[in-house]
């Protein structure tokens, strides 16, 4: 059985920053690696969101097991997802967007 999960709930910075939040996209057909009983893929992701909106994937960051196989299928799903800027005091400014992918494998 695999069970997975996605996060990316915004919260406000020491600086007064609102980050930037997922408004619309469909989860990501994320590719797995060969896993066994007990293994699981954790992605993190970390992306700057410019003051309109829009993701700049040359500053795309993707960590964790798992990665490498997927960094073009989470290119694609930013490229086509819709996102709120971050805010300060009202106004949209650039900001890092940061979710993560957790797929782990359980036996029934």
């Amino acid at each position: 059985m695999l069970a997975g999960g996605c996060a990316s709930a915004p919260k406000p910075a020491r600086d007064g920053v609102t980050p930037p939040k997922l408004l619309s996209g469909l989860r990501p057909d994320l590719r797995f690696p060969r896993l066994g009983p007990g293994r699981a893929v954790d992605i993190r992701v970390e992306v700057q969101i410019d003051a309109n909106g829009r993701p700049d994937v040359e500053t795309l960051r993707i960590t964790g097991d798992g990665a490498a196989e997927n960094r073009d299928v989470i290119t694609r799903w930013l490229q086509t997802s819709s996102f709120q800027p971050a805010q300060r005091d009202g106004r949209s400014v650039p900001g890092t967007f940061r979710t993560g992918f957790r797929v782990e494998v359980r036996r029934l």
